[in-house]
């Protein structure tokens, strides 16, 4: 990110989003959740600050695509991104990235500019696999997933997740989960968080 203040990065990408009618609700879980994904297994991450923020941007724009079409909204989105001028004050390398992870939500991965170093495509291809997870959780726009502990393997992440029901999500979180697999070298399962009993 450049020296522009994160407040004012978040007002920016908020306008811009609300001019196409975005989901808020949706939005802001999707954001919850890739930022509760990014504490848990900050361990194997290669993702700094700047890149959270980044990443909670494009939580907030991944759908504004649907604006235009709900075929193919990843790309509109990206479009989107580019083309508006209320992000022309965006810091511009940054803007790239923000389009691409909006694009890369769903559907194929799209391949990194060739001026990026290793490790640029690396703290993208992560930030991408935890927005397709993220997004998953959330599916049904219902905003009330959560995510507990995360625990660390080798070859396996397993998830606690409360306030959904996994049952109900397993063949989406399957999908949205084979980046994270390709991407850490790690399978992503999912598993019901505790339900906390309360004394009598």
């Amino acid at each position: 990110m450049s020296g522009v203040p994160a407040a004012d990065l978040d007002a920016m990408v908020r306008r811009f989003a609300a001019k196409y009618a975005f989901d808020e609700g949706h939005a802001a879980t999707v954001a919850r959740l890739a930022d509760q994904l990014s504490d848990r297994l900050a361990p194997i991450l290669r993702i700094r600050a700047d890149d959270r923020v980044l990443l909670r941007h494009a939580a907030t724009v991944h759908d504004v695509g649907y604006y235009i079409s709900g075929r193919r909204h990843h790309r509109h989105s990206a479009y989107l991104v580019m083309a508006d001028d209320l992000l022309e004050d965006y810091p511009s390398s940054d803007r790239v990235r923000l389009a691409l992870l909006a694009r890369g939500h769903r559907k194929r991965l799209p391949r990194a500019p060739r001026a990026w170093s290793r490790e640029e495509t690396a703290i993208f291809t992560q930030m991408a696999a935890l927005l397709r997870v993220a997004d998953g959780l959330d599916y049904n726009h219902e905003g009330s997933a959560t995510i507990g502990s995360c625990l660390i393997g080798g070859r396996a992440v397993s998830v606690e997740v409360g306030g959904v029901d996994l049952a109900a999500l397993q063949r989406v979180l399957h999908r949205k989960a084979m980046l994270f697999a390709e991407v850490f070298d790690r399978e992503a399962t999912f598993t019901a968080m505790p339900e906390v009993v309360a004394r009598a």
